[in-house]
C-alpha cells in the first residue's frame, strides 16, 4: 500500500492528525496519532479497536510504534489539543513526511494552514 493511500483507512466518522517528534527529530521514537471521532458513530470503548487498522498501516509504513490519542469531538473542542500540539491533518502530514519537506519553525508567523480543520471540529 502506498503511504499516502493510508488516509483512506480513516473511518468516515473520524479525522486523523499527526503531531510530535516525528516532525522535529531525525530519529523519532514513535509516531503520535491524534484521532478525533464522533462518539455517536463510535462508542468511546471501541475507539482503539476501530482505528487499529490505521495504526497498523502507519506502524508498517514508518517502522515506528504508533501512539494513538483518541478524542471525541467534544473532548477535542474543549481541550484544544490540535492547537496546543500543533497536530497536522493526516494527509498533509504524510505528504510532509514522505517528501522531506519541513514545517515552519514558528507557526505563529505564518498563516494558520490548519485553521479549517480546527474550525470544523469546534462547531
Amino acid at each position: 500500500m502506498e503511504i499516502r493511500s493510508i488516509t483512506t483507512k480513516v473511518p468516515e466518522y473520524s479525522e486523523a492528525f499527526i503531531f510530535g517528534s516525528v516532525f522535529s527529530s531525525p530519529n523519532p521514537k514513535d509516531l503520535d496519532l491524534l484521532v478525533i471521532y464522533d462518539e455517536h458513530a463510535c462508542p468511546p470503548q471501541q475507539a482503539y479497536a476501530n482505528h487499529n487498522e490505521l495504526c497498523q498501516l502507519l506502524c508498517n509504513a514508518f517502522n515506528l510504534p504508533v501512539h494513538i490519542i483518541p478524542l471525541t469531538r467534544s473532548e477535542a473542542r474543549h481541550s484544544r489539543f490540535i492547537e496546543y500540539s500543533k497536530a497536522v491533518p493526516l494527509a498533509m502530514a504524510l505528504r510532509e513526511l514522505t517528501t522531506g519537506s519541513t514545517r515552519p519553525a514558528s507557526p505563529a508567523r505564518e498563516p494558520d494552514r490548519y485553521a479549517l480543520n480546527r474550525e470544523r471540529i469546534t462547531k
